[in-house]
């Protein structure tokens, strides 16, 4: 997804390497650590930004009327955009997790040995002083994560997975799945859900009696 945002929204010429800009080994972009400091808020600067491979430096540009997002590492509209003095992506440390002896077992650690406890780790707030709580929320090492389905012991009712998200639960046919498709103009957030889910039901009850009758 990260890698799709990109290549829709800066140009896609052939890059060209900049030996004359310094090398940053973070396998992430950033920006060109000695530009001009009046040039810093310019469009034709904070648009550009550059990634550094096997000691190589490649030259990347936003599309026209986009700026580079170095903390989120994405082009986006000016008006998002408020990180033009910034050369790089803050690097965060590896949270301790399990492994910094909280003595509460629901607790995980900072990478600073903070102890927290464990809803706090990778929910989209940051708790720990340094950070580290969402600083590695991918599949690989969220502590919150879903576990990884075991196909083998995964049974129904009480269980089902798919790998690709595709498979029919009984291994019944598309023909036997009732389906329902709902249509809504409004956006259904975590207040709005519960009365959306609702009034669908409602719809429901309103068609089976037209059905019965």
């Amino acid at each position: 997804m990260f890698q799709f945002f990109l290549a829709q929204s800066s140009n896609l010429f052939k890059r060209n390497t900049r030996p004359s800009i310094e090398c940053l080994k973070n396998d992430r972009f950033y920006r060109d650590p000695h530009r001009p400091v009046h040039k810093i808020w310019t469009n034709t600067e904070c648009s550009k930004y550059f990634l550094c491979l096997d000691g190589d430096v490649f030259e990347f540009k936003c599309s026209e009327g986009l700026l580079f997002d170095v903390v989120r590492q994405i082009c986006d509209f000016k008006q998002n955009v408020d990180n033009c003095d910034i050369t790089a992506e803050k690097q965060i440390s590896k949270p301790l997790l399990e492994k910094g002896g909280c003595k509460d077992k629901t607790h995980l650690s900072c990478a600073d040995g903070t102890c927290l406890p464990s809803e706090y780790f990778c929910d989209g707030s940051v708790d720990c002083p340094d950070e580290s709580d969402e600083g590695w929320c991918d599949m690989d090492n969220d502590p919150n994560a879903a576990i990884s389905c075991d196909m083998s012991k995964c049974h129904l009712p009480d269980c089902f997975c798919s790998k690709d998200g595709t498979l029919i639960p009984g291994q019944l046919s598309p023909n036997m799945i009732p389906q329902m498709i709902t249509l809504t103009f409004g956006v259904i957030g975590c207040n709005s859900w519960r009365t959306r889910i609702l009034e669908v039901d409602r719809i429901l009850i309103e068609w089976l009696k037209l059905e019965l009758f």
